[in-house]
């Protein structure tokens, strides 16, 4: 906390304590954060191929295949956003409803 305010009361606005202290010391956590997702990613993908073998139909895997394998990119991308819009919905509707809970206790 030290570092930012001693560079704000050096003169440095708060997107240039952003851009030179602030996300220079982030970026090892950024780093392993984007690992850990991408390592997660592709468990996900990997796991039902090794599981059920090559005609396997779960949904990263087919959406994979639509892009990579048919060149059909407008019904993977459909099927992306639509699968992303379930999900955003979904963990909306559990948070609001943990929030409620909260609130009557």
């Amino acid at each position: 906390p030290a570092l930012p305010l001693a560079a704000a009361s050096l003169g440095a606005g708060p997107l240039r304590v952003l851009w030179k202290i602030i996300l220079p010391f982030s970026l090892p956590g950024i780093a392993a954060g984007l690992l850990s997702v991408f390592a997660l990613a592709a468990a996900g993908l990997a796991t039902p191929v090794l599981r059920d073998g090559a005609d396997c139909t779960a949904l990263p895997n087919a959406i994979c295949q639509q892009a990579l394998a048919l060149r059909n990119w407008p019904f993977a991308a459909a099927v992306v956003v639509t699968w992303l819009v379930i999900t955003l919905l979904t963990r909306d509707a559990r948070s609001g409803r943990h929030a409620r809970r909260q609130h009557d206790r």
